[in-house]
């Protein structure tokens, strides 16, 4: 069975030769994985931020942060500098998107930004979903960037948006 194989493929590519009788070559090792980033390593050593709740707004922060600090970010002080805006996105769109928005400015030295996600009035039955996945986000994945998140002022969006404060890049 093996020589009739053989012959058929002889038969199918005349011009073909064997290669001659050498040892394998073994592929180098792939070099060591590169270490964690800065970024990466604080991430998985920092705490989710303190994340309190009412009906109509939140608020996360990290612990010890100055009160003081928290009542200006609720008023939208610092002023935002940029914003994204998600609302009528499909949840796993928005975290991509506002992840990826705040990475930028993270890395841009941006301190304030809002997150506009919009209040779910249309979510049917389920009810909001943006903004606890907003919480979430920002509260625990990318607690390493962020410092503290609260309900925009009415004026950027009211509890339908949050001004983050970032935390400086290093």
């Amino acid at each position: 069975m093996a020589a009739r194989k053989r012959d058929s493929f002889r038969d199918l590519a005349p011009d073909v030769k064997p290669l001659p009788d050498k040892p394998a070559r073994v592929p180098e090792p792939d070099a060591p994985a590169a270490p964690p980033s800065r970024s990466e390593l604080e991430s998985s050593t920092l705490p989710p931020l303190i994340v309190e709740r009412g009906v109509e707004w939140a608020r996360g922060y990290t612990e010890g942060l100055d009160k003081r600090r928290l009542t200006q970010l609720s008023r939208g002080q610092p002023r935002p500098v940029s914003s994204v805006d998600v609302h009528g996105s499909v949840a796993a769109d928005a975290r991509r998107t506002v992840a990826k928005f705040l990475q930028d400015a993270h890395s841009r030295g941006q301190r304030s930004v809002l997150v506009v996600f919009g209040r779910g009035l249309h979510s049917g039955a389920r009810g909001p979903v943006l903004r606890d996945e907003m919480i979430t986000l920002l509260s625990e994945t990318l607690s390493h960037r962020v410092l503290a998140f609260c309900s925009a002022p009415g004026v950027l969006g009211g509890s339908g948006a949050f001004v983050v404060l970032l935390r400086r890049s290093k």
